[in-house]
């Protein structure tokens, strides 16, 4: 079994902009996990967590608790964000969108 990682470099791909994202682990995370690109993704994007959908290698990652490595993630990795819908208004804030 690999050792955990704690940081990964990522190409993080949104409609037309790349942008070279260094994912760090949230506090109490043994390594990096879905959830740690997500909030990295939002903070250069704007697109909030429950309106992405991250793909890798044509598959989705879809467990914001799966460890980065079991998803296949490697330094340099190329990552598609779809969504996009926050700076159109479509979407309820993420607090809305807890409360349903």
């Amino acid at each position: 079994m690999a050792a955990p990682i704690d940081k990964l470099s990522i190409t993080l791909v949104h409609a037309s902009e790349k942008y070279r994202l260094e994912v760090t682990k949230s506090e109490g995370n043994g390594d990096l996990i879905v959830l740690d690109l997500l909030e990295a993704a939002q903070k250069v994007t704007s697109v909030p967590i429950h309106a992405q959908k991250l793909i890798c290698k044509g598959k989705s990652l879809s467990d914001p608790n799966q460890s980065l490595q079991a998803a296949g993630l490697k330094p340099g990795a190329k990552v598609m964000l779809i969504g996009g819908c926050w700076s159109k208004g479509w979407c309820q804030s993420d607090d809305d969108w807890e409360k349903g």
